[in-house]
């Protein structure tokens, strides 16, 4: 038998060869590279306060210093994946890019507004060729907004398919199955397009006639999402009640300064906005003069009632306010409407309105009132006979 002094001994020899096995397993391999010059600075020094341990430095301060001078020349600026991003209305451009941009948004205006029925709401240009660009639907996070009852509207689909939030998509996050956008857009296109309207533009009507409650005196909203969703409700319901509808443009002007609106008009109290300073050009500085810009546009709006096979036509008149930072629209005003829209028109819209200008429903209102004829106009022009089943 062995004495238990030679089995300790033994034991305490396998533990040391143990431990020898492991440092040499854990142990790093000799770098084949060549040893990096000690001045040489990494591209990446993640986690790396100061090259020398602490034990090295005679103050503890010092320590605390030379790790604070480490971290201070590190830097990481990681790749902008914002560069293409839209301009935004607080945004100063320079007064050439200023000129560009507003020069621009009055072109689209003009090119596409008389298409508005049949194509939507056009809000950006291409920078390579200079025209317009198509508006792609699939691009934009509107919400479904119901445009008439839903009794009279089962079988008409009155907003787009990329106007639908994704809970109301069946396949994929667009439709399709796959869950990805039937109208790809790359970053280069993203790069090619401006859009001519702010982020945060805002839309403002004041009917001629204070509207009963739960209707405002003055519908407002900001934002081009419910500009766009608004936007939406008018040439969708105007398709449903009218076809053969056209927009002329008989007026395009430009301002310097707010134009006056028509005679008559409901919202000449609002629709000019309050001015930043005085009237008198010498008591203001160039910049400011030269950064204020106003359009106004004046349209015949033409169609046949679908019911009653009658021509209506409305004369809208509407000013678009340019950003003096980001030469972007940031506000459109909606000087008059002629015919004023009937009562009943807002009766029917009231659900979508409500969603959109932020009213409710009044109480004790039954669902499903349909609506055999509507008319836009009130006499004169438009056909003002209203049925209720």
């Amino acid at each position: 038998m062995l004495s238990n002094k030679h089995v300790a001994s033994t034991s305490n020899l396998s533990c040391l060869n143990l431990a020898r096995q492991r440092r040499t397993l854990t142990s790093p391999a000799p770098s084949q590279h060549p040893r990096q010059s000690p001045r040489a600075k990494l591209p990446f020094e993640l986690g790396l306060r100061t090259s020398r341990p602490p034990d090295t430095f005679n103050n503890p301060s010092d320590y605390r210093n030379a790790r604070h001078t480490s971290t201070q020349n590190f830097s990481f600026t990681p790749r902008d994946s914002n560069s293409t991003r839209p301009p935004t209305e607080c945004e100063e451009v320079s007064d050439q890019e200023w000129e560009l941009r507003t020069g621009r948004a009055i072109f689209v205006l003009q090119e596409t507004l008389p298409t508005f029925f049949q194509t939507g709401l056009t809000t950006s240009i291409d920078t390579l060729t200079g025209k317009p660009k198509p508006p792609n639907y699939s691009q934009h996070s509107h919400f479904h907004i119901p445009i008439i009852d839903s009794a009279a509207a089962a079988s008409l689909e009155f907003l787009s398919s990329g106007a639908t939030t994704s809970s109301s998509v069946p396949k994929g996050k667009n439709g399709n199955g796959n869950g990805k956008s039937k109208h790809p857009q790359t970053a280069e296109e993203d790069a090619d397009e401006e859009n001519i309207y702010s982020p945060n533009i805002r839309l403002q009507y004041t009917p001629p006639v204070a509207l009963p409650a739960p209707f405002p005196k003055t519908f407002k909203l900001e934002g081009i999402n419910l500009y766009l969703a608004s936007s939406s409700i008018v040439r969708h319901s105007m398709n449903a009640l009218f076809h053969d509808l056209s927009v002329t443009l008989v007026k395009v002007s430009v301002h310097n300064e707010p134009p006056p609106p028509s005679d008559g008009s409901a919202s000449s109290s609002q629709s000019s906005p309050p001015p930043s300073g005085p009237r008198d050009p010498s008591k203001r500085s160039p910049r400011k003069l030269n950064r204020e810009k106003y359009l106004l546009v004046r349209q015949l709006v033409n169609g046949i009632n679908r019911v009653s096979g009658k021509e209506a036509e409305w004369e809208v008149e509407s000013m678009y306010t340019f950003s003096p930072l980001s030469g972007l629209i940031m506000k459109h005003t909606v000087n008059s409407i002629r015919p004023a829209p009937h009562l009943a028109v807002y009766d029917l819209l009231k659900g979508s309105l409500g969603q959109v200008f932020g009213f409710g429903e009044p109480a004790g209102r039954k669902p499903g009132v349909c609506t055999s004829a509507v008319g836009v106009g009130e006499d004169g022009r438009g056909d003002g006979d209203v049925r209720r089943k």
